[in-house]
């Protein structure tokens, strides 16, 4: 689960690019983080944030499952509310912990950009200087085959390619 992913993190780093990785299916992000040495990581809906605020100490992005926009307003609201709270005090990159579901409607979208923004106006007077012009690297895993037989890797692809949030078809 860590290879090849460590040694690609280890060479752009080489370069002096910073690298954000989101290890899909993770359960132990702070070993991922100790071993794979990211900038920082982006966590999937199924962990808890109040687990990855106490062990994970570089800066974290993305965490809220994506069919809270498919409820209402006050839902979302709850929802990015209690992971903004969350990490009010810790680096953080607000964002969905997977992509924007195909049936999502473009209101509630609008509304949570706006109600992000809103609350960090109102709560982040302090919020640190951003340095611009710098290149990052988005590293994605999407999981491996279970074995390096043909039926794992036709199990894996088929899983990859049927997976609407990866490939829109």
């Amino acid at each position: 689960i860590y290879d090849p992913t460590s040694s690609i993190v280890e060479y752009v780093k080489s370069l002096n690019v910073p690298v954000i990785c989101f290890p899909r299916n993770i359960k132990d992000y702070k070993k991922y983080c100790e071993i794979v040495k990211p900038d920082a990581v982006c966590i999937d809906y199924e962990i808890s944030p109040m687990k990855i605020v106490k062990e994970i100490k570089i800066p974290v992005q993305g965490g809220m499952d994506p069919r809270i926009l498919l409820t209402d307003t006050q839902t979302l609201k709850k929802e990015v509310k209690k992971y903004l709270d969350i990490f009010k005090d810790h680096p953080y990159i607000f964002n969905l912990g997977h992509g924007v579901l195909p049936e999502t409607d473009p209101k509630m979208m609008d509304y949570l950009v706006k109600m992000v923004k809103d609350y960090w106006m109102e709560n982040n007077k302090k919020h640190p200087q951003v340095n611009f012009g710098k290149t990052g690297v988005l590293i994605i895993n999407l999981g491996t085959p279970d074995s390096t037989s043909w039926l794992d890797i036709r199990k894996y692809l088929k899983e990859f390619l049927s997976d609407k949030r990866v490939i829109e078809v």
